[in-house]
């Protein structure tokens, strides 16, 4: 067991635990070459398997960057305490989890700009193929005014962040993340976590930001997990229209009903519109369809009548004439004199 004054590697200076999340624990530690004091996140393993699944990932981390995404600057292995290490900068501010505590929800610009911030940060990882895996209000960092007013956020804590082609996170029983925020479908064995469970645990905490509390309670997971994939979480009277439309939409049990992307969701959410959303084109249309038709009829009618009439201000009043009735020659349409045999 690691204590306050230890040192990892040669190189970091434990000085206070920060944070505790699974196995893992997050110290503030001084880096005794650059001198200064940093984030470092430390796992224990037991195989080399692990510390080269980290390490790997570790550098795929370190290749992502986004204003709102904390940086990962160095990743190792200290074989003398049996940890695997993170080192992070040290974001110093207050969590979503420490705001709600002490202050309560979010106002719903505060909440938007919040959401759009991490969304931010998790579409960067998304887009190299990496999964959080473990959105919450603990590893959400606030951004403030002078004044105290939340201005925006960075997503910290990648310590379990998940390559998309990685194995099935439900092999060994465990589910990685924080409950509560897990998608249901990540329950089922063999499942595997996606840009869309990532997505669903956004939802939560956007909902979580404005309600002061989870859509769904329980103090086992197990409890929780039963009433995701049973109920439906009930309003959010607080967030208002759209954002409890886009909350609603990407907490569908069926991800496939999620929003194509998370950027997606916060971008509805803030009554922005990346991309066209073709089910809502589809609707609407139906919509104005269903209107028109009523006066499609008279519409027809009109316009026929309005053609009919300017077709027949052209036509002359001598159409044809006496000759060609009697089989002469074909007269002019203009009236003029029958053109010769």
């Amino acid at each position: 067991m690691l204590s306050v004054g230890d040192v990892v590697d040669a190189t970091f200076e434990l000085r206070e635990r920060l944070a505790r999340g699974g196995m893992s624990v997050v110290w503030r530690a001084y880096h005794r070459g650059l001198r200064r004091d940093v984030a470092l996140k430390l796992t224990p393993v037991q195989d080399a398997v692990r510390v080269e699944r980290l390490l790997r990932e570790a550098n795929r981390l370190s290749r992502v960057r986004a204003p709102s995404l904390v940086e990962v600057l160095h990743a190792g292995h200290d074989p003398v305490h049996g940890v695997a290490f993170l080192v992070m900068p040290l974001l110093l501010g207050e969590t979503l989890a420490e705001r709600l505590r002490s202050e309560g929800p979010l106002s719903r610009d505060e909440l938007v700009a919040m959401l759009l911030d991490v969304a931010a940060a998790l579409e960067a990882l998304h887009e190299v193929g990496i999964v959080h895996r473990d959105v919450s209000a603990g590893n959400v960092l606030l951004k403030k005014s002078e004044a105290g007013r939340v201005l925006g956020a960075t997503l910290i804590d990648l310590g379990i962040s998940w390559e998309a082609t990685s194995a099935p996170v439900t092999t060994t029983g465990h589910i990685p993340g924080t409950w509560g925020y897990i998608a249901p479908e990540l329950a089922r064995e063999g499942a595997k976590p996606t840009p869309r469970s990532d997505q669903y645990a956004l939802a939560v905490l956007a909902y979580e930001a404005a309600e002061g509390a989870r859509p769904f309670a329980g103090e086992l997971p197990e409890v929780v997990f039963a009433r995701q994939a049973s109920q439906t979480p009930k309003p959010c009277h607080a967030c208002g229209k759209p954002v409890g439309a886009a909350i609603e939409r990407a907490m569908e049990r069926d991800p496939e009903l999620r929003f194509d992307s998370v950027l997606d969701f916060a971008s509805a959410a803030a009554g922005l519109r990346r991309t066209v959303d073709l089910q809502y084109v589809w609707r609407s249309y139906r919509e104005v369809a269903k209107t028109l038709g009523a006066l499609g009829g008279l519409l027809g009618a009109v316009l026929l009548f309005i053609w009919i009439v300017s077709s027949l201000e052209g036509v002359p009043t001598k159409a044809v004439s006496t000759s060609a009735l009697d089989g002469g020659a074909p007269a002019r349409v203009d009236g003029g004199p029958p053109q010769g045999r």
